[in-house]
């Protein structure tokens, strides 16, 4: 179980729970559920 951890607010939760985004140069990210902060999963 991978935990995906927000810098900003520091929340910690799972990822397989997230849906996960891909920007235009193939980044993968998903937004944070407690306070939207843009999360890149590289």
């Amino acid at each position: 179980m991978q935990m995906i951890f927000c810098k900003r607010c520091e929340s910690e939760y799972f990822l397989q729970s997230q849906v996960i985004y891909e920007d235009n140069t193939g980044r993968k990210y998903i937004y944070c559920d407690y306070c939207g902060e843009v999360i890149y999963l590289d």
